[in-house]
């Protein structure tokens, strides 16, 4: 696991409340989404770990669809000294 910040300017927030991801169709909500002209997706409450019949915990998931959004904690400080310099 690798500690990351998701820049997401119009993201499609989604509330699945407590669906399990299996039960959502991923790939037509991402096509729907990149077709409406949104840089990423937001599953509220999905239910996603490796143990479906025992997850009791819903989580938020985001989907980023142009990695450039992902940015290191080193890149977020560059990119905040050189705005105020």
């Amino acid at each position: 696991v690798v500690e990351r910040n998701i820049i997401l300017k119009n993201p499609k927030v989604i509330d699945v409340s407590g669906k399990k991801m299996w039960d959502i169709s991923l790939e037509d909500e991402v096509k729907k989404a990149m077709g409406d002209g949104h840089d990423g997706l937001v599953f509220k409450g999905i239910k996603d770990n490796y143990h479906p019949d025992t997850t009791i915990t819903p989580s938020n998931n985001v989907v980023v669809f142009d990695a450039d959004s992902i940015k290191t904690k080193s890149q977020l400080e560059d990119i905040w000294k050189r705005a105020n310099q």
